[in-house]
């Protein structure tokens, strides 16, 4: 591949398969959606018509699309109630990505909500093993990177490891975020900076196991454990950052999905910026 391929997030309003034509209009090379309501425990619902008419348009794109997961679903979450409809969530996202054509759900893996980091990670292990277990298809739980915000877990590569090596590891990836890295504490603004980077993804994580990238600018400063995404080169990781991140090989292999603030003509503005950087 000659250049990233470089796509945004795009609604399902009206029905799943509408994602690929606002993802065309876009001017996406792949792209993210979501399979069912963000914000409702309902089950994604979309006709096998539907499903065909979606694999069929996104075999146009550079890359397969990919999905995310509902912001509900918390596996660390104290109360054992969400916990269990968060797996059912869960199994029924990666039945549907399996529908649909899609090889990586990305996932926050959750908050712990004062129990302790070792209970959260415990929680999100075996809640991970059932979902994989129970769903249909072979569909990768592509684990993001997070800011930290608050009682979040996952805002250390090692966090990420930790629960890639001791949960269902043949079905577990990585997805990195730039403004979550950025908020977390690890550095993306110079070269030298994303050299070191890089350097801490390969010994800790392995670079084989990123199969997706989100490219946001940072609207908070470095380290400030926030997440707040910001137009491309107008936040505070800036172009250098990001010509050098898009410069790695493993990221040109990979979705890189914008996240960035929505408006009229955005989504096409900050691809063209990427691609200018690229």
């Amino acid at each position: 591949m000659n250049r990233p391929a470089m796509g945004a997030h795009h609604s399902i309003a009206g029905g799943i398969q509408n994602a690929v034509g606002h993802a065309t209009k876009a001017g996406s090379d792949t792209f993210q959606i979501f399979v069912k309501p963000n914000r409702q425990w309902k089950p994604p619902s979309f006709t096998s018509e539907q499903a065909e008419i979606f694999r069929e348009g996104a075999r146009g794109f550079l890359l397969p699309p990919v999905a995310h997961a509902s912001y509900l679903i918390n596996l660390a979450s104290p109360s054992p109630e969400t916990r269990q409809k968060s797996i059912l969530s869960l199994v029924n996202e990666l039945s549907a990505c399996h529908q649909l054509g899609i090889t990586d759900l990305v996932l926050h893996p959750g908050s712990h909500g004062g129990d302790g980091e070792d209970v959260g990670f415990t929680r999100i292990k075996e809640g991970l093993e059932i979902a994989v277990e129970k769903a249909q298809g072979g569909c990768f739980v592509a684990l993001e990177i997070t800011a930290g915000t608050g009682k979040n877990l996952g805002f250390r590569l090692e966090h990420l490891a930790k629960i890639r090596d001791e949960g269902p590891t043949e079905r577990l990836s990585v997805c990195l975020d730039t403004a979550h890295l950025f908020g977390a504490g690890y550095d993306l603004r110079t070269v030298e900076d994303v050299a070191t980077l890089s350097e801490e993804i390969d010994r800790v994580l392995g670079w084989q196991t990123v199969r997706v990238a989100h490219l946001n600018d940072s609207k908070v400063p470095f380290a400030s454990r926030k997440d707040r995404h910001e137009h491309i080169g107008l936040g505070e990781i800036g172009e250098e950052g990001f010509r050098a991140f898009l410069s790695l090989p493993r990221i040109r292999e990979i979705p890189g999905i914008i996240e960035t603030p929505s408006g009229e003509g955005m989504d096409r503005i900050n691809l063209a910026k990427l691609r200018q950087l690229s």
